[in-house]
């Protein structure tokens, strides 16, 4: 090998030696071509200035016709080294006298007579190819020209002294390029092929198993650096070999303490290795595992039925994502996700998640979108009977009004507007968890409100109330009405759970919250609630049923109970669960966020107790609804005020409009949110605060819709009012908004 590299560098050198030669011809022959114009020029200009010099006397010489004059001048020039021959022409162009070697012995060429007759400050100037310049300018007087005198110029010896130059330099330079040859040769056997061959020699004794050889470091250069690498390598082989090892151990270890399964199998499907959390994840120990089908040892059942085909899937080479049952020794099942793929060794690698409690948050969401499509269904329907509570409300109103209370038809009246009190209240339950039917959130403590429920709701009943609160219970934003639903709907489940007596436990404390502490809840704090009962308990088999609209067990019962409380705490952004064993009762808790703690605002009250509401005020009012159109100008009629309806927004802003330019404008304007055909109430607000922004407008609606009835002011409406509604919760409504500053 080292013979072959000693050969193709002996090539090399010889290749660069006469691309050396080659570049030094090309250049040297470029440098003389640019002498030779050199040297051309400078004779040149010794012709012109030897002519100019003597061409006047030469001119008045021969108008004189001194020929021995003009013979002994050009004898003198042709003196001049380098000078081969002079002549004189006439005129005419012929010669006059001559003296030397002329390559022009007779007569110039008319072309160059008449040239010269023409432009007699110009110089004929020819250089043959026997190196000669012949140089020929014209002889004037008094401006005309009397004949032409020629110079001709042998370049023959400054060429013989150009070769011989060039024949020593180019001597000189092989010479050198020789010397330099040599050296190099001797510089590439010192510096390259011997490291090499030292290289060579190390690399063998490698392969044999020799680790750790080394080269001695020649110097510093580019071979040198290579040499050192080689020793480092050569070096840390062994050093490369234990890291790896210990890479191999840290991959152990890191395969131990993920928190998935991991499992390696065979490609039988045999169990060859796995983790801590896959023995955790299994209930079984590795040697348990070791050399078991995983297939039949894990597996539920009717997870079986796929195990071959994903077993095929997986020695295809494929990555294969399944979804699977695994049976504890102790009879638990954990559902897993399985993510399995081959090996290059013929072996294969599975990750088991547990998704336990995944499958369980997807069962709540799930149970979410059901409520959320029945709640659809039923907001429609509790709106419109919303309207039509609302006409019934106010005739029975308007009836009692006229009848004292010994008239034989005012306690059926009395008893009516109950019964439409219940029928409200199952509307409101229905809305609760109808699309749209956000909550109307004000600050509120809980443990007066959660006692005051339950005290209710208990009365009369075999079962004792046992509250507990923390001393600093923070308050939570909640709407009041609907929290006490949650509440109450919780204590007669509770009450009739427990048919014989007993107690019911309602423990009220502060919690704060970590992520994925609590299925759905977000990090923060909040207000836990506990409630337990002594009762029978929930059977198993029912537990996932038992938030389901309209699922009951009981004969009286109508289903939307806990559907509504599941409902009102997800609005509330909170997290309600249920645990209980049979014969040990139940326990629900639910979650609410707290509120920011600031101060609650002081009631409002009316200066002196005297109505606001005068025969001054002016109100208007827009509900597509006749029956509601009718009965609050009859509810208002007392106080003397001047009413004003509409049907749709149009008519609305047009009324507005007419009164607030007449200069009596409307102090309460009461819109309905949804006119169906038309345009609603937010959209007849932002047209009349253009026409007067001082107005004052309450949002009214059968159907909480969305942020708008929870967030009235930040729409700019002044109060809410939700149908149906009382006569005197008109009153309070239209007296809280006139108490406002404008």
């Amino acid at each position: 090998m080292i013979s072959k590299l000693q050969t193709r560098v002996s090539l090399i050198i010889i290749a660069a030696f006469l691309l050396a030669s080659s570049l030094f011809v090309v250049v040297q022959a470029a440098f003389q071509r640019q002498h030779a114009r050199m040297i051309r020029e400078k004779v040149i200009l010794l012709l012109q200035t030897v002519v100019s010099r003597d061409r006047e006397r030469i001119a008045n010489e021969l108008f004189e016709g001194r020929t021995d004059a003009i013979l002994l001048r050009i004898h003198q020039m042709r003196l001049i080294q380098g000078v081969q021959g002079l002549a004189i022409f006439s005129r005419d162009g012929r010669v006059v006298l001559s003296s030397g070697a002329l390559s022009v012995t007779n007569a110039l060429g008319p072309l160059v007579v008449s040239n010269l007759i023409t432009r007699p400050d110009t110089a004929h100037v020819i250089t043959s190819e026997a190196h000669t310049i012949a140089y020929t300018q014209s002889i004037t007087a008094g401006g005309e020209a009397l004949g032409f005198i020629r110079i001709e110029y042998s370049l023959a010896d400054i060429e013989s002294d150009r070769r011989m130059s060039v024949i020593l330099l180019f001597t000189q330079l092989v010479a050198l390029l020789l010397t330099m040859v040599l050296l190099f040769g001797f510089f590439i056997s010192r510096s390259v092929i011997r490291p090499i061959g030292a290289l060579r020699k190390a690399i063998n004794q490698m392969r044999q198993g020799e680790l750790g050889t080394t080269v001695p470091v020649p110097g510093n250069d580019e071979l040198s650096k290579l040499t050192q690498a080689f020793n480092d390598m050569s070096v840390n082989r062994k050093r490369v070999e234990r890291e790896l090892q210990n890479s191999e151990n840290r991959y152990r270890e890191l395969v131990d303490l993920a928190v998935d399964g991991i499992l390696l199998g065979s490609h039988e499907g045999m169990i060859i290795g796995a983790n801590e959390c896959m023995c955790k994840l299994t209930g079984r120990s590795r040697a348990e595992l070791a050399g078991k089908d995983i297939r039949s040892l894990m597996f539920k059942p009717e997870s079986l039925a796929e195990a071959p085909l994903w077993l095929d899937l997986v020695q295809k080479g494929e990555t294969v994502v399944a979804e699977r049952i695994l049976i504890r020794p102790d009879g638990s099942e954990v559902t897993v996700e399985i993510r399995s793929k081959m090996m290059p060794d013929g072996t294969y690698q599975s990750i088991y998640r547990d998704i336990t409690e995944r499958k369980r948050v997807a069962a709540e969401l799930h149970q979410m979108q059901k409520l959320q499509s029945i709640g659809t269904l039923a907001g429609g329907i509790a709106h419109d009977f919303n309207n039509i509570m609302m006409g019934l409300f106010g005739n029975i109103s308007l009836a009692k009004r006229e009848l004292s209370d010994e008239h034989p038809s005012f306690a059926p009246l009395q008893n009516a507007e109950k019964s439409m009190n219940r029928a409200t209240r199952l509307t409101k339950q229905l809305l609760t968890f109808a699309k749209g039917g956000d909550p109307v959130k004000e600050e509120v403590g809980l443990g007066a409100l959660v006692k005051e429920v339950a005290q209710f709701d208990l009365s009369g009943s075999n079962v004792l109330l046992v509250t507990k609160q923390a001393d600093d219970l923070w308050t939570v934003k909640a709407d009041k009405g609907q929290i006490q639903q949650v509440i109450s709907n919780l204590t007669i489940n509770a009450r009739q759970a427990m048919a014989n007596g007993g107690h019911l436990y309602i423990t009220l404390e502060n919690a704060v919250i970590k992520k994925c502490d609590v299925p759905n809840l977000h990090a923060g704090k909040f207000v836990k609630v506990t409630v337990r009962d002594e009762g029978e308990g929930i059977d198993p088999e029912i537990m996932g049923r038992i938030f389901d609209p309209y699922y009951t067990t009981k004969r009286a019962g109508s289903g939307l109970g806990l559907a509504t409380t599941y409902s009102i705490i997800s609005r509330h952004g909170g997290h309600i669960e249920v645990a209980s064993e049979p014969g040990q009762g139940a326990i629900f808790t639910f979650y609410l966020p707290a509120a920011d703690m600031l101060p609650l605002p002081p009631p409002m009250k009316s200066s002196a107790g005297r109505s606001r509401i005068t025969s001054a005020t002016n109100i208007l009012i827009m509900d597509d609804d006749d029956f509601i159109r009718i009965i609050i100008p009859r509810w208002l009629e007392k106080t003397g005020c001047r009413i004003e309806s509409a049907a749709d927004g149009s008519k609305t802003i047009d009324l507005y409009k007419r009164s607030f330019e007449a200069g009596i404008p409307f102090d309460v304007v009461i819109l309905d949110l949804t006119i169906p055909g038309g345009i609603g109430g937010l959209e007849v607000l932002k047209a009349i605060l253009q026409i007067d922004p001082k107005a004052k407008a309450i949002v009214s609606s059968g159907y909480a819709e969305g942020a708008i009835m929870s967030n009235y002011d930040v729409y700019g409406f002044r109060d809410f009012i939700e149908k149906p509604y009382t006569e005197a919760q008109l009153h309070e409504v239209i007296e809280r908004v006139l108490a406002q500053k404008p």
